[in-house]
């Protein structure tokens, strides 16, 4: 079972599994007096616990079924999560949806808490998505806006000169694009970079794997291969073509001379 720390300075027990399969356990109201929630009013209840998760897990506060549905009292913020890292007193918001007011009595039960593992996920753009967000976004990170000299010297930074220095940033990007794009010396080149465009927009959402990787060499390779026949058969089609082309202007030529060559006439001298 999972170990976690917990500093109590409440006046109530530590928060316990009410039964065997329980998921989540109750969490009481730290209060030295009652206090009267509103119609639509919200608050912040303390529990007097502090807590110290190990890495890997999160406590989640949620609503107490009865109270909620009998007395219109739930959690502002539900599921509230608490972090790892989070070492401060755990606080449960808590609001009146109902038409009546309520009041929360000290060492009340306003809510449980569940213990949870989480993992943290490594976010990675597409190569798709990239130029729309570019376009898109409008607020961008204080060192482009630094490196902006219509801004850089501005000691606050507004909506608008935010959204100057983030056009400035993606026409940078475009002209980059572009003069390395126009570098491309010949087709090969151009193909070759095809396909790891081609790659990158693969239905692998952003992840490269090796695979993806030996699967594109091995296409890029047919495609150099299926150039390669194309351009062989275009030479043996000019050279067949050559020769054709070749035995019918010499049989053109041969059939002209032929019919223009005057055959010499004898002359018999007849003696009578």
């Amino acid at each position: 079972m999972l170990k976690v720390q917990v500093i109590n300075k409440s006046k109530h027990p530590l928060p316990q599994y009410a039964t065997e399969l329980s998921a989540g356990m109750d969490l009481r109201a730290n209060l030295s007096e009652p206090i009267v929630l509103k119609p639509l009013q919200r608050c912040l209840v303390p529990t007097g616990l502090f807590m110290a998760l190990p890495p890997g897990f999160e406590a989640q506060v949620r609503p107490r079924s009865g109270l909620a549905i009998k007395k219109g009292i739930g959690v502002l913020n539900s599921p509230g999560t608490i972090d790892a890292d989070y070492r401060g007193e755990v606080c449960v918001g808590l609001v009146n949806v109902s038409n009546e007011p309520y009041t929360i009595q000290p060492d009340e039960r306003i809510a449980q808490m569940v213990i949870a593992k989480y993992e943290q996920a490594k976010i990675e753009a597409r190569i798709a998505e990239i130029e729309s967000m570019l376009k898109n976004v409008k607020v961008i990170d204080e060192s482009t806006i630094a490196q902006t000299p219509e801004i850089k010297d501005s000691p606050r930074y507004s909506d608008k000169d935010r959204e100057i220095a983030w056009k400035k940033e993606v026409a940078r990007l475009e002209k980059v694009e572009k003069d390395r794009v126009s570098t491309l010396k010949d087709d090969k080149e151009r193909s070759k970079n095809y396909f790891n465009l081609h790659l990158r927009l693969s239905q692998t959402d952003g992840v490269i794997s090796q695979a993806d990787v030996k699967n594109l060499n091995q296409k890029y390779s047919e495609y150099e291969k299926e150039n390669k026949k194309l351009i062989l058969f275009i030479i043996l089609g000019i050279a067949l073509l050559s020769v054709v082309v070749f035995f019918f202007i010499k049989s053109i030529y041969k059939n002209m001379i032929n019919h223009f060559t005057f055959t010499p006439i004898r002359c018999i001298k007849i003696n009578t």
